[in-house]
């Protein structure tokens, strides 16, 4: 692995030589979309009379995404995570209409290589392979082994790299040779290059420019106000005024920076500005997100710039080289202008226009939409974000407008064109955004985006809920079924979801009530009548339930959820022998596993273990992946004494089970039977913490810190609990125990981020000196692990919340982690 480390810049180079190859030879794999079976031949796309078709344009586009993938790993940055989800789905265009631009580019250079007869002998062609090769082999200090290996870990294989390098450096040639042909000679004048240098004066500077600037940095508006008249006077002591009010360390003993120049200026770009615009001796008050600065310019030493006799050839190879470029940039964007362009796939057009034209973009979208010749699932958020893009456009343009005084009549009639515009973008949008909802694959950014734009839609807000159901997020679920049955009080479905993650949540009593509105609105549904039967039965109150299971019996006899519910009603009263009656009759209608478990349990309690242990393997012999069997089957084994078979029946429940309730009871049997079970215990305690029941976890991470002391993960485990239950000093205690154990920089990570967490619930957020330092060595940490961005943030999080704390050594570290990194 250290191998590959050292070499990341010549893997960049192989997918380089890999990505230029890919734009002028047919073939792979990757797909943009999931096109009908046979269509890798389609045509997607026309450059003039060349045909592109669907393989050869996404082998192309893979190859970029590639070459961006490890560029971005380079500096340790994961690209692909920008593609995800929906918002992922339309960064893509961009990158889409950049591999149809290579191809282009492509077409363009053979073109002009036909015209002006350009070829490419064998002989030059297989110098310059091996030159290159050679040079790839001597920069990097490589073995052609190693090369080998080197391929073999992108994928790829030694012959199949000097193909395309070979394919590469064809067009290279090619390109080189209508270069030359294209630009022709330039030959300067002395006055040419003259003219070039003193208009270049910045290009040639040995020194920089640099001033001194006199700095007091301030918080309050009213003292920065009274610093500016006292600094502007002449005989202005600025040296005293800094000692005395100046919250820059270091500047705050002389009041004065050393020497800088404008790229290395120690504040930000509108203090650098406004400083570097002004005259000697100019006294200024900038303020920035640091506060109010009063500036003073003390000195300037201008650029140093060779004279141009000593760099005469210098010039003149920069005045070729920019010549060439003119030249060469002038052809062509001539020749593209020229040239024909046209994408067949829906999608790629609107890629390929979406850079210049947003409106001509979503046209093309529209249109596929309403012809239906595009299967993108993503389709209609690509339209609905473009309609948020050109409504936000229009909204920026209203904006400058309504702040202008004294509008013409044409610009009142512009405003209010503007406006109307606006209200068409934001209703479309909307309307994209809930036609997305159906095809089942927004996200959670995706809802947060259609909300922002529409908060009192109740579709959204339902479709929100769902998806937190289908997730499991019962108590984000709830809230937005809540929302939306508060936007429209007759929505049946939102009622019945909220019911439905309240039983989830065992609030039996809450659920029968979001089940009665549902009733109410539906008068005689069964479906909505078993529902409201079944919370009333899980709440104990038997009275509720029974009407409303005598009404359902009443028109369907047979109804074997009413059937299983009426025996629970009886077994709830004692009744074991009605209850058997009832869940037998329901198994037998509907050959339910509810119904069969159920009867099982009603054996079990009416003391009749033979029947019970019969019927709970006829559950799992019939339906092996429900939990229950097992479970009960446990129960029967634990009556008769076997403790032995119990546990491993509960085992296999545990196994099978996905409710986290069901698991709680499952694992409360495990532990209860093996008391040094720790999987078990660990497991209880993260149920008992999925269900907020912190009270529950801690004696469970106590229990295993008995059995096995210093546990790491138990300590921690109560350090979270505490949090949660916002007893900070004993979470803190769990966590400063858990880093003593603590071995590795990530174990040591994530202990200090719930350090960091509880000193934040402290303080409302806001950071003290005890926070800041479990930052600081959570900064320090992350720089150990090579995740430089999240140290950075925390670094920048220290110097806004206190600049005086370790200002040097973090300081340092943001130096160090912030360095420009080679290209």
């Amino acid at each position: 692995m250290n191998f590959f480390k050292r070499h990341q810049k010549i893997i960049i180079w192989l997918l380089v030589i890999g990505f230029l190859a890919s734009i002028v030879v047919a073939g792979g794999l990757r797909w943009l979309s999931s096109p009908p079976e046979g269509s890798a031949e389609e045509t997607i796309l026309l450059v003039d009379s060349k045909k592109v078709t669907r393989e050869e344009f996404t082998r192309v586009y893979g190859n970029l995404i590639d070459y961006y993938t490890q560029l971005y790993a380079m500096y340790g940055l994961d690209f692909e995570s920008m593609f995800q989800g929906a918002e992922g789905a339309f960064r893509m265009l961009p990158y889409m209409a950049q591999a149809a631009e290579e191809i282009v580019r492509s077409v363009i250079l053979d073109q002009a290589a036909r015209e002006l007869k350009v070829t490419i002998a064998k002989a030059e062609l297989d110098q310059a392979v091996r030159a290159q090769y050679q040079t790839v082999l001597t920069q990097y200090g490589l073995t052609e082994e190693q090369l080998k290996e080197l391929l073999e870990y992108q994928g790829s294989t030694l012959e199949a790299y000097k193909k395309d390098l070979a394919t590469s450096q064809e067009a290279q040639l090619r390109e080189e040779r209508v270069r030359q042909l294209v630009v022709g000679p330039i030959e300067p004048t002395e006055a040419d290059l003259l003219a070039y240098y003193e208009a270049n004066q910045d290009r040639y500077q040995t020194e920089p420019e640099r001033i001194r600037v006199g700095h007091i940095l301030v918080r309050e508006a009213k003292l920065a106000d009274e610093l500016l008249g006292q600094a502007a006077a002449p005989d202005a002591d600025f040296a005293a005024l800094a000692q005395a009010h100046s919250l820059d360390e270091a500047t705050k003993e002389t009041g004065e920076t050393d020497w800088f120049s404008y790229s290395s200026s120690p504040f930000s770009d509108k203090v650098t500005d406004a400083i570097w615009s002004a005259e000697v001796g100019q006294v200024k008050l900038v303020d920035d997100d640091e506060g109010f600065h009063i500036v003073k310019l003390l000195a300037r030493q201008e650029a140093v710039v060779p004279p141009f006799a000593t760099i005469r050839d210098t010039v003149k190879s920069d005045y070729i080289r920019d010549g060439e470029t003119k030249r060469w940039d002038s052809w062509y964007t001539a020749r593209r202008e020229r040239i024909e362009v046209k994408a067949l796939d829906p999608v790629l057009s609107a890629a390929v226009a979406y850079g210049s034209d947003k409106a001509a973009a979503l046209a093309e979208l529209e249109a596929a939409r309403s012809a239906g010749t595009s299967d993108d699932p993503y389709l209609t958020y690509y339209i609905g974000r473009l309609h948020e893009e050109l409504l936000t456009e229009a909204a920026a343009k209203r904006i400058e407008l309504e702040g202008k005084e004294g509008r013409t009549a044409a610009e009142e009639e512009e405003l209010a064109r503007l406006r109307t515009e606006e209200a068409h973008h934001k209703e479309q949008a909307i309307a994209a955004y809930l036609a997305f909802i159906q095809t089942g694959i927004g996200d959670e950014a995706f809802f947060q985006r259609l909300l922002s734009l529409a908060p009192e839609s109740a579709e959204a807000r339902y479709a929100l809920a769902e998806m937190y159901r289908q997730a499991g997020k019962w108590v984000e679920a709830e809230t937005e079924y809540r929302q939306a049955i508060a936007l429209r009080p007759t929505f049946v479905e939102a009622y019945v979801g909220q019911g439905d993650v309240l039983m989830a949540l065992n609030l039996y009593r809450p659920a029968s009530e979001a089940y009665r509105h549902a009733l109410d609105l539906q008068p005689g549904n069964v479906t909505l009548s078993l529902k409201l039967a079944t919370a009333y039965v899980k709440d104990n109150q038997p009275s509720l339930a029974e009407p409303l299971l005598q009404d359902v019996l009443s028109r369907e006899p047979n109804n074997a959820t009413a059937l299983t519910l009426a025996g629970d009603l009886l077994l709830a009263q004692g009744d074991t022998a009605g209850a058997i009656a009832r869940y037998d009759a329901a198994y037998k209608r509907g050959l339910t596993a509810d119904a069969l478990l159920k009867l099982a349990g009603a054996y079990l309690a009416a003391g009749q273990t033979g029947e019970a242990k019969k019927r709970y393997e006829d559950a799992i012999r019939l339906f092996p992946y429900r939990p229950e069997g097992y479970l009960g089957l446990g129960d029967v084994h634990l009556e008769l004494g076997e403790q032995g078979k119990a546990l491993d029946s509960y085992r296999q429940a545990l196994q099978r089970a996905a409710a986290v309730s069901l698991k709680e009871t499952i694992a409360r049997k495990i532990v209860d039977l093996d008391p040094s079970d720790l999987r078990t215990r660990f497991l209880l305690a993260g149920y008992f913490r999925d269900q907020y029941k912190y009270d529950g976890a801690i004696p469970q991470y106590e229990a295993i810190l008995n059995l096995s002391p210093g546990n790491l993960d138990a300590l921690i485990g109560l350090g979270d609990c505490y949090l949660a239950k916002v007893q900070y000093d004993r979470a803190l205690d769990y966590y400063r125990q858990a880093l003593d154990v603590a071995t590795t920089p990530q174990q040591k990570l994530s202990i200090y981020t719930q350090m960091v967490a509880v000193e934040e619930g402290r303080a409302g957020g806001t950071l003290g000196p005890t926070g800041l330092e479990f930052l600081w060595q959570r900064a320090q940490l992350y720089a150990e692990l090579g995740r430089s961005e999240e140290a950075v943030a925390d670094l920048k999080r220290i110097q806004t919340a206190d600049p005086s704390f370790r200002s040097a050594e973090v300081a340092a570290l943001l130096t160090k982690l912030t360095l420009p990194q080679p290209q």
